[in-house]
């Protein structure tokens, strides 16, 4: 009964479409005897062209093939209770013999294999099915410098600062604005990038006057998030026609930490494999762009709050000790930055930097000379004060 059952819930699932009534063990009385009731597996019922059509499907676990027998046995059942024959449905788990066959043909009935269970037919089959996101990464591997200056001049291009001689912000939060606003080509391997100063900005340089120029060497990762379910999978083979005529699959992806995994990929090679794993269905969501990048294998850009908060601790660590050895701060590394977790991309951004404000990042500063005329402009207006105006009667 339970091997019936199984099969006759699966049948019923997999005929189940919008604008059709699909009911299980229907139980129908006979034209001649209406107090004579006979059983049918599954009864599918929709409206076409104004008339009601209704077609019975048997439903058969055996452990052997169908025989013909069987096959006229069900066309007498439907014919007793005034459906028609022609169109109406067989399914077995086992197949159905030669005779069978050529008796469904006659009848004019389809026959259907049912796929998807276990051996012992107790239960569906468990496969793998797959659900993956994918990530584009910017990473930041090298910083060029070409001047005149030879000394600390890496850390002289970390910041920009307006005509004013404020700092503005940096290298990195230029590279930064280019990739959200998808000025990046999304290309595999290794590239340079000249960073021109916005108009009005130059780099942080004791003398302006030398000629410098500044590009990154970054390389294009793909971050692709996997989650791992398990799925059933039922298909329903056209034995007479020799085609697949439906299937039905369902997985249930769990939020669980064991059932997700992260592969960086650099080509479409490893993309491919990486999002088609191989599962009974491999599920590949839209790809975007991240809304950070990495720099120098060091952290996240702009800065995530987790990040300024292990480097402040780290800076009060060295200047406590009795020799504070800055070259300590070399040390950190991205684990201790940033975490293991993928998630620190969508991270808080330290409270410092403007973009956590929602402001424009880098923004474009007014010249001194801009805003003094602005000023001087307001204090040569005179508004004279304004006069009551006396009535008629005073």
């Amino acid at each position: 009964m339970l091997k019936a059952r199984l099969v006759e819930e699966i049948v019923a699932l997999l005929h189940e479409i919008e604008g059709a009534t699909v009911e299980r063990n229907v139980r129908l009385p006979t034209l001649s005897d209406p107090s004579q009731i006979r059983e049918i597996d599954v009864l599918v019922s929709a409206s076409v062209a104004g008339h009601i059509v209704r077609i019975p499907i048997e439903c058969k676990n055996y452990s052997s093939r169908i025989s013909a027998g069987l096959i006229d046995e069900f066309a007498g059942k439907v014919t007793d209770v005034g459906l028609s024959v022609r169109n109406s449905i067989y399914v077995s788990v086992e197949g159905f013999g030669r005779d069978a066959r050529r008796r469904a043909n006659d009848h004019g009935i389809k026959l259907f294999q049912l796929n998807g269970l276990t051996p012992d037919r107790l239960s569906s089959a468990i496969h793998q099915a797959f659900q993956s996101a994918v990530y584009y990464l910017l990473r930041i591997e090298e910083v060029r410098f070409e001047s005149e200056r030879n000394h600390d001049e890496i850390w002289s291009v970390m910041w920009l600062k307006d005509k004013l001689g404020n700092y503005r912000g940096g290298l990195f939060d230029l590279v930064w604005e280019k990739w959200v606003a998808g000025e990046i080509p999304l290309e595999w391997g290794t590239h340079h990038l000249k960073i021109d100063p916005p108009p009005g900005w130059t780099w942080h340089i004791n003398d302006p006057a030398k000629p410098r120029n500044v590009s990154v060497g970054y390389r294009i990762l793909g971050l692709v998030v996997t989650a791992t379910a398990q799925a059933h999978r039922h298909t329903l083979d056209d034995i007479l026609e020799q085609r697949l005529d439906r299937e039905h699959i369902r997985a249930i992806f769990r939020d669980t930490p064991d059932a997700i995994r992260l592969t960086v990929v650099e080509n479409d090679a490893e993309l491919q494999a990486a999002t088609r794993p191989g599962g009974v269905v491999d599920i590949v969501f839209s790809s975007e762009r991240a809304p950070r990048i990495q720099v120098l294998g060091k952290m996240y850009w702009p800065p995530t709050e987790k990040a300024i908060a292990v480097t402040q601790q780290k800076i009060d660590d060295i200047r406590s000790s009795p020799n504070p050895d800055w070259d300590r701060l070399q040390d950190l590394t991205f684990e201790e930055l940033e975490g293991t977790n993928i998630a620190a991309i969508w991270g808080k951004t330290w409270s410092g930097h403007p973009s956590s404000r929602g402001e424009d990042w880098p923004r474009r500063y007014e010249s001194a000379s801009s805003k003094e005329r602005i000023r001087d402009r307001k204090s040569r207006i005179h508004v004279k004060p304004r006069q009551r105006r006396r009535s008629s009667e005073g």
